[in-house]
């Protein structure tokens, strides 16, 4: 895995086992994988104890069905946080805009 990719190592042909070629997918979050990400931040606080995030990623991994790590992870919370910092930001320059009501998403982030 590198840089939020999952590396999957496939034979080349059926008859050679020996020669493999890294096929990388980006791992994928939906939203509702975002909401119990951000659910589980919330509640266990991993920035106040940084070995809560290998609590978190087991129970992640023990609902949702894909590939996840503790980097991946660690970043997708990061990621959530710079993307909601940054709109955040963006609706305080607009004027006389009305803000729309903020997803459970804003709400767990703005925690």
């Amino acid at each position: 895995m590198e840089d939020g990719i999952v590396v999957k190592e496939e034979p080349m042909s059926e008859g050679d086992e020996d020669q493999t070629v890294k096929k990388r997918r980006q791992m994928r979050f939906s939203v509702e994988d975002d909401l119990a990400l951000l659910r589980l931040v919330l509640s266990e606080n991993p920035y106040l104890s940084p070995k809560s995030w290998r609590f978190i990623v087991d129970v992640l991994l023990s609902e949702i069905d894909k590939p996840l790590t503790l980097k991946n992870v660690r970043e997708r919370v990061n990621l959530l946080l710079e993307q909601f910092s940054s709109k955040d930001d963006t609706e305080i320059f607009t004027s006389g805009v009305e803000p729309p009501l903020p997803s459970e998403r804003d709400q767990l982030l703005e925690q």
